[in-house]
């Protein structure tokens, strides 16, 4: 196992627990901000990326953009293997342009692109489909990742790379802990890229991600041989799905967070068998995340971390779990209708829950407590309303002076 991916056991919910009169607290939270489309080519004849077998749209850099069907041969219909044609494209594209910047852009068209392994990303180079029409399925019987952000080809590590507008399917019933969707390893944070510095800046965007046995989308996943942990700065993901992924267990889940100064926007993540999002890191900032139909939707255990406006959903488990965390801040969040707790604060410190709701949509099987404060959490402030939950405190005065503010 990883050892940025071991999931903290949720305490029992049968613990005993001191409920604290008057529930009711104080403000609003903010909806979740709602998933945009995502993106694609035009279909009116209007200027968009390119069908397969295209030429470079107007104003793209000279030799700068790559047909991996026209130029590499990759085929697209669903059958054979194509991996050996997107690595050939994706290693051209790293050669592309000049100046201290250097890579190209790979297009997809739409289709399915079957693969028997990992495919390698490279620095400066954007791998690009048509959008969710573009499908990389990962062959079964394969125990790793569909694609990985690690090292050049000269063993370097991996700055400015970028995953958009396409799918990624790893259906098959051989569903194994290392089989994940998208792996970010290595140490990146060494990259010490002209003009960016060591922030490596990874971009993933506009991308489905469905049925994978490990982490559908893993930042900071330490390699297979585990001799470099893995140091990852700076990604951002933004609009991504992902859909029925950790199904091995094993500590996996829908997002891991395991880099530290990156943002999330708009994404979603459901039906997981693990957490829908698991935050190991520090300084990360979700805006407008949902997670729904997942055992617990976020799991924060990094420190400074913020959750703004991101929103919990009909959780087999808790809704927020803070645990051994401190100096972090969940704005506007909601927790509705979760069987466990709707905020969870387990040895949480120094941080702020502001404008929270939490509560039980019509007849849902929601059973847990609103708030629960456990296991030394101290010097915290909770405001918000909770809805048809009481308050608990479990333990011996793990409050301290937290307040709760109604």
């Amino acid at each position: 196992m990883d050892a940025a991916d071991e999931t903290p056991a949720r305490p029992d919910a049968g613990r005993r627990g001191v409920l604290i009169a008057g529930a009711g607290l104080a403000g609003a939270g903010v909806a979740a901000v709602a998933l945009a489309a995502i993106g694609r080519g035009d279909d009116d004849g209007s200027p968009g990326l390119p069908r397969a077998g295209a030429t470079a749209p107007a104003g793209s850099p000279p030799g700068g953009w790559r047909d991996a069907t026209r130029d590499h041969g990759a085929r697209g219909t669903g059958e054979g293997d194509d991996r050996g044609a997107l690595q050939d494209a994706l290693d051209a594209a790293a050669g592309e342009g000049t100046g201290p910047l250097r890579g190209g852009t790979v297009h997809l068209g739409a289709g399915v692109f079957p693969i028997s392994g990992s495919l390698f990303l490279r620095s400066g180079v954007t791998l690009r489909g048509a959008g969710p029409g573009t499908v990389i399925k990962l062959a079964s019987g394969v125990d790793e990742p569909a694609l990985v952000i690690e090292a050049d080809a000269d063993g370097t590590p991996v700055a400015n790379a970028a995953i958009r507008d396409l799918t990624l399917d790893g259906s098959t019933g051989e569903q194994t802990a290392g089989r994940h969707g998208i792996a970010l390893r290595g140490n990146n944070r060494g990259s010490l890229t002209p003009v960016t510095g060591s922030d490596s800046f990874h971009l993933i965007a506009d991308v489905i991600v469905v049925y994978f046995g490990g982490h559908g989308i893993a930042i900071g996943v330490d390699p297979p041989d585990g001799a470099t942990p893995a140091e990852v700065r700076a990604t951002r993901v933004l609009q991504a799905v992902v859909f029925e992924c950790a199904k091995a267990g094993d500590g996996r889940a829908g997002i891991l967070v395991g880099g530290t100064d990156g943002v999330f926007v708009a994404c979603d993540v459901a039906g997981c068998d693990g957490p829908g999002y698991l935050i190991t890191r520090a300084n990360n900032r979700l805006e407008g995340c949902k997670a729904y139909f997942n055992h617990d939707e976020f799991v924060v255990t990094g420190e400074r971390n913020q959750l703004v406006g991101c929103q919990a959903q009909d959780s087999f488990g808790d809704g927020f779990v803070l645990r051994g965390t401190a100096n972090s801040t969940l704005a506007g969040c909601q927790a509705d209708s979760n069987a466990g707790a709707g905020f969870r604060l387990d040895d949480t410190r120094t941080s702020a829950l502001t404008g929270l709701t939490s509560f039980r949509r019509g007849d849902r099987p929601a059973e847990g407590p609103g708030v629960v404060l456990e296991g030394g959490t101290e010097r915290c402030l909770v405001t918000g309303t909770v809805d048809g939950f009481p308050v608990a405190v479990e333990g011996e005065n793990p409050g301290g002076i937290t307040q709760i503010v109604g």
